[in-house]
């Protein structure tokens, strides 16, 4: 159905934004297993509460690495008054986190917690959660003695390692159907002149550098390009020093490369290095070469001398003594072994060492293997500047039962209330769980989209009655949810990405399939991809506008039939024919729009204008398509939407490509920009958010017009959406269509009223 769009999402300095930039800190791999995986069972669906033996419901965030302490003041103001030292228990995760409690008695105003905290590198969110409970028996930080060792090494350097791994670049048609990638790469790399070389460049902050050395290079690169007459076809060479190379990195075709290479120290430069990369195949044969950059780190010899009142370092193992100098003039320090982050030990009688208005702070500690060590001056800890009392809905109740479940953020609770008290005195039960709420109780308080689904599939197992039938997801979601491009477009509700045959994309349908192993939906599920409150009221206002008007309207009567140019590959008007017209050719008064027959382009979009203007109960289009657009011609798109000045709001379905592409924040999709069209435009959309086959299309489009003409046993739009996957599923059971073809707009809207 569509013809491949090739999508490149840039830094906004162009290709190789990262030049300039500091890379200062280790990136850790993206953390994998917060959410077990779910294959259907009833089982699989679990509270997954932090803390949850103590109803632990006091939280913080924390988004970097570092020792913490929370004054009594902040636990107070977040009404913990009263509290007893030995009474305080913290959690994160599944574990328990050992703390140090300034008392055992009852906190008074200059009492205080300090503890070991993380943040949490995952696909939505860098702020991992901590909460604080009330009970006995709590974990406390153990300690031992740093006095130093009398026959022992003394260390005054470690290795530090300094990694570059920026989200620059989103790439969804890269190996789509690989899962152990997030399609974010740093930079791309690529030479279109093999005969001279392209040179990009990267700033990395290299302090306190131990010479001489050997530094070593860490590189992960993704082959784009390929020639099968040429092996290996890529070429990464890597530099310090212009005409200096120290590694070149060879590979072939679209394949993964990891590889180092050792240097010098006295290459690298104190303060900022600066590393350069270029292609060169040296292979006539090849016209160009290209690879994405996903990461690279540097490990260099550095001294242990502090970054301004802290420094985190992994020692050698043995028995050593450890000096860090260079901080500022204060005398106390707090030094923690956190090889185990959760367990963290104080290293106690420390040696303070002050030279010429610096301090250092000297310990020994003998230890079977490398431990990782955290320094701080007590003036330099992180102070919690904020302790959030959250209010449990307790959704993890077996007691609770809903027909209808919208999930959406408080601030936008009036157009959500209006759509709940809609459906409520329709005669449906509802339930608004927001998505913070589902985080506290099914992901530990973490942003995780899976959450979303570990609710559902909980609700659909374990709540009381008939499963829920319709899911309405309240609010946009984003590829970006961590704002790498800087748009400012807001991730609300969260969408699950995952592979398809031909990109990686938004599937929200797997929100929804959580009974059995099967890809086929198990209730209804529709987004309101809104990312103001505006939009969402025009949604909800057309909605609503909508289902008041009477049964006997002519316009439910009429439809409009609209078919791209047929090509080498595809017949649109006889799949439209055959797959729309069949079903509505009793019953309906047919306007078609037909490219073969009008024309073209420009007859055919002023039909479709003009028809829409004329109202319409529904709209089809079978061909090709683009985010924005039908047609490789373009008879229809984002910018006629404006245009229309139609005070019926028709039904838009859209079996083309990704019509309903939600999920990209630098261009709203047409179903989108229909249904929040204020006082025009669609009531829903049903369209899909990624590429779409076009026998797999045509078998969705029969299933839905064969259940739309029944009104009477499919009233909402949803039901007929599981008219029509199973008309898919039964055909072809592993379709991704079933996961990406959904309702923009709300799945529970009443086609035609009883009224």
């Amino acid at each position: 159905m569509q013809q491949r769009r090739e999508v490149s999402v840039f830094c906004r300095n162009g290709w190789l934004a990262s030049a300039g930039l500091w890379a200062f800190f280790v990136t850790l791999p993206l953390q994998a297993g917060l959410v077990p995986p779910m294959n259907g069972n009833p089982s699989d669906f679990a509270v997954r509460r932090a803390g949850a033996e103590v109803s632990a419901s006091y939280r913080i965030g924390i988004t970097n690495s570092g020792i913490y302490r929370i004054n009594q003041s902040t636990l107070a103001a977040a009404g913990l008054t009263n509290m007893v030292g030995s009474q305080v228990r913290m959690f994160c995760q599944t574990q328990e986190v050992a703390i140090y409690v300034s008392t055992d008695s009852a906190f008074t105003t200059n009492d205080y917690i300090l503890f070991y905290g993380q943040g949490f590198n995952g696909y939505y969110t860098t702020e991992n959660a901590y909460w604080i409970g009330l009970g006995s028996s709590g974990l406390r930080m153990s300690s031992r003695s740093g006095l130093p060792l009398a026959t022992t090494n003394e260390i005054r350097t470690y290795t530090e390692t300094v990694t570059y791994a920026p989200n620059n670049i989103y790439r969804p048609f890269y190996r789509p159907s690989e899962t152990n990638m997030d399609h974010w790469y740093a930079a791309v790399l690529l030479n279109t002149n093999i005969n001279i070389l392209v040179r990009s460049n990267f700033s990395i902050r290299t302090q306190n550098i131990v010479t001489p050395g050997v530094a070593t290079l860490s590189i992960l690169l993704h082959g784009i390009t390929s020639y099968t007459n040429v092996s290996p076809d890529h070429k990464t060479w890597a530099e310090f020093i212009v005409g200096v190379a120290f590694g070149g990195f060879e590979y072939d075709g679209m394949s993964d490369f990891s590889g180092s290479a050792s240097v010098s120290s006295t290459q690298l430069t104190e303060g900022t290095s600066t590393m350069y990369l270029s292609e060169d195949t040296l292979n006539p044969n090849v016209p160009l070469d290209e690879v994405y950059l996903e990461s690279f780190s540097l490990s260099y010899p550095r001294y242990l001398i502090a970054r301004n009142s802290d420094l985190a370092f992994t020692g050698r193992g043995g028995n050593d003594n450890y000096t860090i100098t260079g901080f500022p003039t204060n005398r106390a320090f707090w030094v923690l072994d956190v090889t185990d982050p959760a367990n963290p030990v104080q290293i106690t009688n420390l040696t303070i060492q002050p030279t010429s208005n610096v301090y250092g702070v000297r310990f020994g500690d003998p230890t079977g293997g490398p431990a990782n060590y955290r320094v701080d001056e007590t003036a330099g800890i992180l102070t919690v500047t904020q302790v959030q009392s959250v209010a449990f809905r307790n959704l993890g109740s077996t007691n609770w039962h809903a027909d209808y479940i919208l999930i959406g953020v408080p601030t936008q609770r009036r157009n959500g209330y209006r759509l709940l008290k809609q459906r409520f005195l329709q005669g449906l039960s509802v339930v608004v769980a927001p998505p913070t709420d589902i985080y506290n109780e099914f992901s530990y308080g973490i942003k995780d989209a899976d959450a979303i689904k570990e609710f559902l599939g909980y609700t659909f197992h374990h709540w009381q009655g008939p499963p829920p039938k319709y899911v309405l997801l309240a609010g946009q979601g984003s590829y970006d949810p961590k704002n790498n491009l800087q748009l400012a477009i807001p991730d609300i509700v969260p969408t699950h990405l995952g592979p398809t045959s031909t990109r990686w994309s938004a599937l929200d349908g797997w929100f929804v399939t959580v009974n059995g192993a099967d890809m086929l939906p198990d209730m209804a599920i529709g987004r309101i991809a809104a990312s103001t409150d505006a939009f969402y009221s025009n949604v909800v206002n057309k909605t609503l506008a909508y289902e008041a008007l009477s049964k006997t309207n002519t316009w439910r009567t009429k439809a409009l039939l609209v078919a791209d140019q047929k090509d080498s590959d595809f017949n649109f008007t006889t799949s439209s024919e055959l797959n729309v017209y069949s079903y509505l050719s009793s019953g309906f008064t047919c306007q078609k729009a037909y490219y073969d027959t009008d024309g073209g382009a420009a007859v055919t979009r002023s039909l479709i204008t003009n028809s829409i203007d004329g109202g319409r109960y529904c709209v089809s289009y079978i061909g090709h398509g683009a985010m924005d657009l039908w047609s490789n011609s373009d008879i229809f798109d984002t910018n006629d939407v404006p245009k229309l000045s139609n005070s019926v709001f028709p039904l838009f379905t859209i079996f083309t490509c990704e019509n309903g592409e939600f999920e990209d924040p630098t261009l709203k999709c047409l179903a989108e920009t229909l249904i929040e069209a204020q006082n025009h435009g669609a009531v829903a959309c049903v369209a899909p958010s990624s590429l779409s086959i076009g026998d797999l299309a045509d078998q969705f489009a029969n299933g839905f017009y064969g259940a739309l003409v029944n009104a009477s046993q499919y009233s909402r739009v949803g039901d007929v959406m599981g008219q029509a996957y199973l008309k898919l599923y039964n055909y072809y059971m592993l379709a991704d269509e079933l996961q990406f073809y959904e309702v923009i707009g709300d799945p529970a809207l009443v086609l035609k009223p009883s009224q």
